[in-house]
């Protein structure tokens, strides 16, 4: 967002990809839960939507440390 912002630029949407252990697991599910509410708490507080997002759960690689990656999408 402060790139953005940085550049002169006027940020206009948020988006989002959520990478996660199996979400039969209850750590993972706790996680997912926490992490979007974040997300969209961020998004809410700065007056940005959030347009796009993605969630993968079956990633076995993932089991212990989730994965997100966040953009966001500026005009002028």
């Amino acid at each position: 967002m402060r790139d953005i912002i940085s550049m002169g630029a006027k940020p206009i949407a948020l988006m989002d990809l959520l990478y996660f252990g199996p979400i039969t697991e209850e750590k993972n599910r706790y996680l997912l839960e926490h992490v979007v509410q974040g997300i969209g708490d961020y998004g809410n507080c700065i007056g940005v939507p959030v347009v796009r997002g993605g969630r993968w759960h079956l990633i076995k690689l993932l089991r212990q440390s989730p994965l997100s990656m966040s953009s966001v999408w500026g005009g002028s």
